[in-house]
């Protein structure tokens, strides 16, 4: 099922005390290969990766606190390769997809659903996830229509994911109204999501005194992932270029937490989060982001005001479903 989200860009945020400069005192970052940032977070533990970026951001007194709030997330980098796209089975973004025989391309009344990427399961690095097989094809569709309908609450059906056995996959041709993104290939990160500060919706953050408390606190909190980002040279990979994401916190583009928004549309609820009651904040909670698409330039994926689409299941599945709600945000 479906919706539409978009991101700001990423800036360092005010107050950092630390940092790599450059020799004019402005903040580098420092460009590393996909192979290198690979290596920096799959060879390291959630811990070891959260105490660094706390010592850069001058927090290591909140380590603590601030770990209790890491979701493990599986970041998807994309790198142009036509070559990927004769490869059965292959992880990839864009290009077209491996379906098995008898397989009818998704269709949502007159639009056909564009084909976005497909997973191999057996690429994925070690992960917590019960939900996601061991081995076979993870497939994912999108309907991205002229009028921005496919982006209404109520029009729930432009999204579609779909799980296949890995054995007996096949080229499929794509419906000539189709766009054809542009085949990449695809590496995988282990990263240790953490709430966004200034999304006031976000429930692991109301506890959190520190916060509450000094304005250098709330920038230092607001470094950390930056700090993360720099120090690893994630901060060289835009999420407008060849960033996705499975599974963590969800990255708004209106600082409004991504389950309440679509708890709003499917439980009809017209009122503000903080007039909520304890069973609707229940309901909002009882979803988990499972897939975050973003615009891609290296696959050619654009969305308006640098839109994200959302793939959003409940957490009672512990294993994978492809019956999501999926929504896109923009800015």
């Amino acid at each position: 099922m479906g919706i539409f989200n978009f991101f700001r860009k990423k800036t360092k945020p005010a107050g950092s005390k630390k940092g790599i400069q450059n020799k004019n005192g402005n903040q580098e970052i420092t460009q590393k290969s996909i192979s290198e940032i690979v290596d920096f977070f799959n060879t390291q533990s959630f811990e070891e990766l959260i105490k660094m970026a706390c010592e850069e951001a001058d927090m290591s007194n909140y380590y603590d606190d601030i770990f209790k709030l890491v979701k493990p997330s599986i970041l998807l980098l994309s790198e142009q390769d036509d070559s990927i796209d004769q490869i059965i089975g292959a992880s990839k973004v864009g290009g077209t997809p491996d379906v098995p025989k008898g397989f009818d391309w998704p269709k949502r009344e007159q639009l056909y659903l564009s084909f976005l990427l497909q997973i191999n399961c057996k690429d994925l690095p070690e992960n917590p996830f019960k939900e996601l097989p061991k081995k076979g094809i993870i497939s994912v569709f999108f309907g991205f229509d002229n009028d921005l309908s496919s982006t209404s609450p109520d029009n729930t059906g432009f999204g579609q994911m779909y799980y296949f056995d890995e054995e007996a996959l096949n080229k499929i041709q794509c419906p000539n109204q189709v766009q054809v993104f542009n085949p990449c290939k695809v590496s995988y990160i282990n990263y240790p999501s953490l709430p966004y500060l200034y999304d006031d919706n976000s429930r692991e953050l109301w506890n959190l005194d520190f916060l509450k408390k000094e304005e250098d606190l709330n920038d230092g909190y607001s470094n950390i992932e930056w700090s993360l980002e720099q120090l690893s040279g994630l901060s060289g990979v835009s999420y407008h270029k060849q960033r996705h994401q499975f599974f963590g916190y969800s990255q708004s583009v209106q600082s409004e937490n991504i389950e309440v928004i679509i708890a709003k549309s499917r439980l009809d609820i017209d009122k503000k989060f903080k007039d909520f009651s304890k069973n609707e904040l229940e309901k909002v909670f009882n979803q988990k982001l499972v897939l975050q698409v973003n615009e891609d330039s290296n696959a050619g994926i654009q969305l308006i005001d640098s839109g994200k689409i959302y793939y959003v299941g409940e957490k009672k599945n512990e294993k994978f479903n492809d019956d999501l709600w999926t929504f896109v945000d923009f800015g």
